[in-house]
């Protein structure tokens, strides 16, 4: 179907339901468009997993504040994220003030972190407070 608010696979238009739609506020899988729900989508406020745009749920998603893991963004909340001053939470996270373990940045909690101010241990970098630290104070 080629409209708006239709039902049914493979819809272009807005307020589609099902999948493979093109349009905005679509449910279902693959679709593109803004805020649509499912897995695969392309666009804002997605729900699901492999999203890409901005404030997405779900794992391995594109954008920034997304929530899931293995993110790419600012202000995610997950594990194996890439977030540059995104105040991420997690392990193994790459930016500025994250939460965990084995993250590189700047004024990182946890074990095994790189960077100024990280607190825990196995840290690199400066004011680190915690053991087998490589810094100054």
């Amino acid at each position: 179907n080629i409209g708006n608010a239709n039902l049914g696979n493979n819809n272009l238009g807005s307020g589609n339901f099902g999948s493979f739609n093109i349009g905005s506020a679509n449910l279902g899988g693959n679709n593109i468009g803004i805020g649509n729900a499912g897995a695969n989508n392309f666009g804002l406020a997605n729900l699901g997993d492999l999203n890409t745009g901005f404030a997405n749920a779900g794992i391995g998603n594109f954008g920034i504040a997304n929530t899931g893991n293995n993110n790419i963004g600012n202000g995610l909340t997950g594990n194996n994220q890439i977030g540059i001053g995104g105040l991420n939470s997690g392990n193994g996270n790459v930016g500025l003030f994250n939460a965990g373990s084995a993250n590189i940045g700047f004024f990182n909690s946890g074990n095994g972190n790189f960077g100024i101010g990280n607190s825990g241990n196995f840290s690199t970098g400066l004011f680190n407070p915690g053991h087998g630290n490589t810094g100054f104070l």
